[in-house]
């Protein structure tokens, strides 16, 4: 899956639990090597849903080890603030 198909899942995701572009934006940055997709929770919310929040967005976080290094390239990192 590409990092366009990750962020237009994860908002549609959101979308259904009721989190529409008033409540959460999400943003890709597209670097050379690795993406990262931003999301900021605008609305005030509880520690819960935020942190549900949080879990269902980092689902589409892709990060790849080997014997204990990260690897670079194609990763995906998920910030959620």
């Amino acid at each position: 899956m590409t990092a366009i198909e990750k962020v237009s899942n994860l908002r549609n995701e959101l979308k259904e639990l009721g989190y529409n572009n008033s409540k959460v934006s999400i943003k890709l940055d597209r670097g050379t090597f690795e993406e990262s997709i931003w999301v900021n929770v605008k609305c005030e919310t509880s520690r819960e849903e935020f942190e549900k929040i949080r879990s269902i967005a980092k689902a589409y976080e892709e990060v790849d080890y080997h014997k204990g290094e990260l690897l670079t390239g194609g990763n995906t990192y998920v910030f959620v603030q």
